[in-house]
């Protein structure tokens, strides 16, 4: 028996004859000779002529050439030399045809480009982990009040130490909430997003800081001014020194010590976590007496814990659910009177922050994935009319032995070096297309500090240029390799005729593309429509010539809420001296971004026990607020100055409000009451109706809003929360560049350590809130461009070699009579037929899929007939463009050209 080692030393020995082929291939040659030459001068020794002893040694040898032949396959892998033969020959053959390559390369550019690009946005958002410790373990703990609001909210302080103290399957629980504060001592006075965390978030989140230390648990009581900065707020204010550590950084007008410097990139909370703003700076949590005592109110806090090994979610829910009684219980009989039932849902942090964005990044992925489908389609009817046209070389082929398989593997070899040539293109614009992308991201986007053209994106892009290349190159080829020899080689001068089967293939590649491009196009429709009618929503306001800002008042020198009315009444004194200023005003919010809620109860109309407690935006307000933003007075009047002291315990509701609780009725005299009936809030008095305002994005809905005397809510001495930050408006003629000018210099004026952030105009502010809507607008409207341009493209080389293909039947219809009227509508007529089968089979599909889009959408159904009708005939319209040039080229044709031309 044949040694076991024997096979692989064979294999090797193939392997290395791969690369040294003419070596070894002379040196078996020179064997070869040198076997011959000795055999014939033995024969010339027994007296044969040199002619005849040469004759006899090659007859006793045998065949040379099935020698060499034999030798050639049993030293090498005939399919790698096959492969390269098939490689050389299918780039000589694309070099010949600049134009048909050029062409179809640029298509599966775009396709594969565009597709690559929003992967490499999906891959980084959706597919990578979140950049923390064991991010999988990571989960956030939330408090719902079904009586209070269907949706969960964050948790109550008091409440976050029973959850650390009594659950059973966390290794950890650490507090976190989002917080603003002004910066001051470095330069300009600034405005930041600061963090107030619990000692144990770095080390749960697995981040350490390049310089100094993270919290300590003897940092989180009150009285630890420590902070932690951010690596870009490292740089912008201390220039990257790393001395900053024991330096000293002045915030809301305190000393705080900085211990440490965390890392480049490291986000906490993470960018586009909903309710919350990646932070620049941490400090300690430092819950006051009155935070820790304040049961049942002031949802204000997140809640991050990590599961202990071999806990799933599902375990840590029922635990939180025993759990909710005993917090339950902490609240008071009071509570339990109400009829409240505590619900404290556990969700996976990674599903907190990446779940709103995943439907929309998916919707998007599916989107160039049509696009690319119609790119390999294009290619696909462009390589079918090459392979009509290559039907005599395929019959040569055939008649010199060549098998099919042999002759498909070659168009296939063609077809992938089609799209290998694409996909390197493609790549070099996704790396581009990605870092405009991130460019223009909205915040709702989350981890975009990971999205790159990484190693899973590079593996995706191979993967997809040989996947493409076979997806739109096998149809062609099986096509080309079907052929009858005989009419072939006999053929002469006249054109090749196509076939019914390549035909039909064309025809179905076209219905396809149309199909397609009618799928993404009313997308792109449906999305322009809703962003349209968001736009176009009633605001409330008149955003024209007013400018907005943020003041916030550190609570260490504001400590009462009279020195802060203090402060607005000489701003608005000033204002109201400046010239071009109209009117001027403030409230804790701004139009579309109301982040305060309550609670209340009707007087007539109490709550029952079993029905969820209505509730409201709300908003406190003083000066001439309602007339800087335009807000009309429908009813009743607004406060009088005495009101906006804050003691006549009065309310400005909206009629949106007022038509919904006292329908019919006048509102102006009706009392309503924060929280249930029998809490010990006083009776406000509604004394006028304003007109809706939207107080979230302009593609939601519009809520009640209430309004209230700033003095009426903040009484002194309660100088936290949402009364130590307000939003100045300024409605003016003069230029904006003028009154901001002029706003910070009354700023400064009063207080030079109070910073004017957040300088806007109020319709920089209304745009903002559809921004995500905007961009996916935007994308899936370029994508729907590009497809219905690929569509057209298609259906014009379609018509247009099929019309090539039939000159020789349009000279004999013109030279029998036909008038070119005829012809122009028989081309025309077959390309939009086709068009209108794509365009049913298209909105067939989207109909069957308008359930994916409906949840994107405002203001329009997913099934909206304007949009269909307007697609449809955007595409067939299109499609009679791109028969235009084909049928007049028909129509032209001379007869007696076209009958010898051939």
């Amino acid at each position: 028996p044949r040694p076991s080692g024997e096979s692989w030393a064979l294999k090797r020995g193939r392997a290395k004859a791969v690369f040294r082929r003419k070596r070894k291939q002379s040196d078996f040659k020179a064997e070869i000779n040198t076997h011959l030459e000795l055999e014939i001068e033995r024969l010339k020794d027994q007296g044969l002529s040199e002619e005849d002893a040469r004759m006899a040694a090659r007859r006793a040898f045998g065949n040379v050439t099935q020698a060499e032949e034999r030798f050639y396959e049993s030293s090498r892998w005939l399919w790698w030399d096959h492969l390269a033969q098939d490689v050389r020959f299918g780039l000589r053959t694309l070099t010949k045809n600049p134009g048909f390559t050029a062409v179809a390369v640029l298509t599966l550019a775009l396709g594969i480009g565009a597709t690559t690009a929003i992967f490499s946005v999906v891959n980084g958002v959706l597919l990578h982990a979140l950049p923390y410790r064991d991010s999988s373990r990571l989960v956030v703990v939330r408090e719902r009040l079904r009586k209070f609001s269907p949706y969960p909210v964050r948790v109550s302080a008091p409440d976050i130490g029973v959850i650390a103290r009594g659950n059973r399957v966390f290794d950890g629980v650490a507090a976190f909430g989002n917080n603003r504060l002004n910066i001051s001592g470095t330069g300009e006075p600034a405005r930041i997003v600061a963090a107030r965390v619990s000692a144990n978030l770095f080390p749960m989140l697995g981040a350490a800081p390049i310089l100094g230390r993270t919290f300590r648990e003897e940092d989180n009581p009150p009285g630890h001014l420590v902070a932690i900065l951010g690596y870009g707020l490292w740089q912008r204010q201390f220039g990257g020194d790393a001395g900053t550590i024991g330096r000293s950084l002045t915030l809301d007008g305190q000393a705080y010590t900085i211990v440490g410097i965390m890392p480049r990139g490291f986000e906490f909370p993470p960018r586009g976590m909903p309710g919350y703003d990646a932070a620049e700076l941490w400090i300690p949590i430092a819950f006051t007496k009155e935070e820790l005592t304040d049961v049942g109110d002031n949802f204000d806090w997140g809640v991050l814990a990590r599961l202990r090994p071999g806990i799933t979610p599902g375990q840590a829910q029922s635990d939180m659910d025993v759990l909710a009684e005993a917090v339950l219980k902490t609240w008071g009989p009071e509570a339990a009177g109400m009829g409240i039932k505590l619900e404290m849902p556990v969700t996976a942090f990674r599903k907190m922050v990446v779940g709103p964005v995943q439907s929309l990044l998916f919707l998007l992925l599916g989107a160039v994935g049509l696009l690319l489908l119609i790119a390999c389609a294009n290619v696909a009817n462009l390589l079918l009319s090459r392979a009509a046209i290559r039907q005599k070389e395929m019959a040569l082929r055939a008649a010199l032995g060549a098998r099919r398989g042999r002759v498909v593997r070659q168009l296939l070899t063609e077809s992938l070096l089609l799209a290998i040539l694409g996909g390197t293109i493609g790549l070099l614009a996704a790396i581009g297309g990605t870092r405009l992308l991130t460019a223009i991201a909205p915040e709702n986007i989350p981890q975009v500090q990971g999205i790159e053209v990484d190693r899973n994106v590079l593996i995706f892009a191979v993967f997809l240029s040989i996947g493409t290349g076979l997806l739109f190159g096998v149809i062609p080829a099986f096509t080309a390799s079907r052929t009858d020899l005989n009419p072939k080689l006999k053929e002469r001068g006249r054109s090749d005729s196509a076939g019914h089967r390549s035909t039909f293939a064309r025809n179905a590649f076209v219905v396809a593309q149309f199909a397609t491009a009618f799928v993404l196009v009313i997308g792109a429709g449906l999305l322009i429509r809703s962003f349209v009618q968001a736009e176009a929503s009633k605001t409330g306001v008149n955003a024209e010539n007013v400018v907005t800002a943020t003041l916030a008042f550190p609570p260490t020198q504001y400590t009462k809420a009279s020195q802060v009315t203090g402060f607005f009444q000489e701003l608005f004194q000033r204002g109201d001296a400046t010239p071009g200023v109209e009117s001027i005003g403030a409230a804790t919010d701004l139009p579309t971004e109301s982040d305060w809620d309550h609670i209340f109860t009707v007087e007539e109309h109490p709550t029952p026990s079993s029905a969820e407690f209505p509730d409201s935006a709300h908003a406190l307000v003083m000066g001439d607020y309602f007339r800087a933003l335009g807000v009309p007075l429908v009813r009743g009047r607004l406060f009088t100055p005495e009101e906006e002291k804050g003691k006549a315990n009065v309310l400005l509701i909206s009629a949106g409000m007022a038509r919904r609780y006292w329908p019919g009725e006048d509102p102006v005299g009706k009392r309503v009451k924060w929280g249930p009936a029998q809490s010990h809030s006083p009776w406000l008095t509604v004394v006028g109706v304003v007109g809706d305002v939207k107080d979230d994005a302009l593609d939601k809905p519009t809520y009640a809003h209430t309004y209230e005397p700033y003095l009426q809510a903040c009484a002194e001495g309660a100088m936290q929360g949402l009364c130590n930050t307000l939003n100045v408006a300024v409605r003016a003629t003069a230029g904006p560049t003028m009154i901001i000018a002029g706003l910070r210099s009354a700023v400064h004026a009063i207080d030079p350590a109070e910073p004017l952030t957040r300088v806007r105009m109020m319709q920089q502010v209304l745009e903002s809130s559809i921004a995500p809507r905007r961009f996916n607008t935007f994308l899936l409207s370029v994508f729907a461009a590009a497809a219905l341009f690929l569509a057209a493209i298609g259906l014009y080389g379609a018509l247009a070699f099929h019309t090539t293909q039939r000159t020789h039947e349009i000279g004999i219809r013109l030279a029998l009579g036909a008038q070119r009227g005829a012809v122009v509508r028989l081309v025309a007529g077959q390309g939009a037929k086709l068009a209108l089968w794509g365009v049913g089979i298209g909105a067939a599909s989207a109909l069957a899929l308008a359930r994916l889009t409906a949840s994107l959408l405002f203001g329009v159904t997913a099934t909206d007939p304007l949009t269909f009708a307007g697609v449809a005939v955007v595409l067939v319209s299109v499609a009679l463009i791109a028969c235009y040039l084909p049928a007049r080229r028909a129509a032209n044709v001379d007869p007696m050209v076209a009958l010898r031309h051939e």
